[in-house]
């Protein structure tokens, strides 16, 4: 009777170590995270500092070291089989018991992996605790050890047992949640595709419609109209959008540089020249041109860059509320820390931009004026960073607002004929 209540009062202590030590794990946390956790409380519980973690694959085939923070870093290059190894981390798995290396003898050397398990943690032994939930196995835990630290720790293998099995329902439990919540993410996106391709679907049919209408107009004001230039700049801009509508619904594709040639500054003129009989005469601005005829032809993105200066534009223009003047310059040849760039600024006479938009200008806010979402200057930004170019800002109350690109200077060779 006294064997068995002090068997049953170990069994208890031994509960209420592995219950408190495991306290508070509730809740979804990363992989990540629930070895971190269980590293700690492995050094609470047993003072095992020296921690790795071989985790199972889906088909429980092979065991594969975890590149989790406390890990050596060569750990996840370790793989071993389930079932054919002699390593004593695949023996714990298969037998469920834990394995010490420091209890082979010379009849039953030290295995090769079991050999680098020990480099890898510069250990004199290793210890194995397996970990399986519900049958499946989960992974095993590979400890470092000393010749001094064992015998202590060897006594108390129906408590290693004890706590492997508690981890091993943690682990698997956040495994499976994570694994839910992975799917839950692809189903989600995978329904916002199937919402963007509707909407650039939609989106399209009134587009074609506007195109059509404008070649119609074409036709009866005959090509000699000087409208019909204009009425060209626009059925260019609608094609342009419809080729974001484009990329919109591929949006699993990832985002290649736009290639082409650009005239930079015809793109400016014909810019202007749209602009001319509504944004500027409606806003009371006076627009300046200041273009340097020597800057060449780029090999950039020609539907980037006039996606930028409209945007910079139309911030410019919607900043001055009563009136101002808005000037756009080139120059060619600008030099900067040995390369070669072609500059673009837009400057207006502005109020200005305040300090704390300053201070996250290129990054999603929420905007200030009605009706828009503070992307602009965001997109601008994305788009420069694909063409490899810069862009900077400089602002102030009494001077106003000029925005500074530099456009590497790659420039379209023609070949002679």
């Amino acid at each position: 009777r006294q064997q068995a209540q002090q068997q049953l009062a170990d069994y208890v202590q031994h509960a209420a170590l592995v219950g408190s030590a495991q306290s508070g794990q509730a809740g979804v946390v990363s992989q990540k995270e629930a070895l971190k956790r269980i590293r700690r409380d492995l050094a609470i519980v047993f003072g095992l500092h020296d921690v790795g973690f071989l985790l199972a694959d889906d088909d429980a085939q092979r065991l594969t070291g975890a590149a989790d923070e406390g890990s050596p870093p060569s750990l996840s290059e370790i793989t071993i089989a389930l079932r054919e190894s002699f390593s004593l981390a695949a023996q714990a798995l298969r037998e469920q018991q834990p394995q010490c290396t420091l209890d082979l003898t010379d009849k039953d050397p030290v295995s090769i992996l079991d050999q680098q398990l020990r480099n890898l943690f510069a250990a004199e032994g290793m210890l194995f605790l397996p970990l399986a939930a519900a049958g499946r196995p989960v992974g095993v835990v590979a400890a470092g050890v000393s010749r001094q630290t064992w015998p202590l720790l060897a006594p108390q293998r129906a408590l290693l047992s004890l706590f492997a099995q508690q981890i091993s329902r943690y682990l698997d439990n956040v495994r499976q949640a994570c694994s839910a919540q992975s799917r839950q993410l692809d189903e989600q996106r995978e329904m916002q595709r199937l919402e963007v391709r509707k909407s650039v679907h939609e989106a399209n049919n009134p587009l074609a419609v506007i195109n059509n209408y404008l070649h119609v107009l074409t036709l009866k004001l005959g090509k000699d109209n000087p409208a019909s230039e204009e009425i060209t700049i626009i059925k260019e801009e609608i094609a342009r959008v419809g080729d974001i509508l484009a990329r919109m619904r591929d949006v699993d594709l990832p985002e290649q540089p736009e290639e082409g040639a650009l005239s930079l500054n015809r793109t400016i003129k014909e810019l202007f020249k749209l602009f001319e009989g509504s944004l500027f005469k409606s806003h009371h601005i006076k627009a300046e041109l200041d273009l340097d005829d020597d800057v060449p032809m780029l090999t950039t993105g020609a539907g980037a860059i006039k996606q930028v200066v409209m945007n910079l534009v139309k911030n410019a223009v919607e900043a001055m509320l009563e009136g101002g003047t808005l000037r756009v310059s080139t120059r060619d040849k600008i030099h900067k820390n040995g390369v070669l760039y072609v500059e673009l600024q837009i400057c207006d006479d502005g109020p200005g931009l305040p300090e704390q938009v300053l201070s996250t200008l290129f990054k999603p806010v929420a905007s200030t004026k009605k009706n828009h979402s503070g992307l602009g200057l965001t997109i601008v930004k994305n788009l420069l960073d694909r063409l490899s170019a810069e862009i900077s800002c400089s602002s102030s109350a009494t001077s106003g607002t000029r925005f500074q690109i530099l456009l590497p200077r790659t420039v379209e060779r023609i070949d002679a004929d």
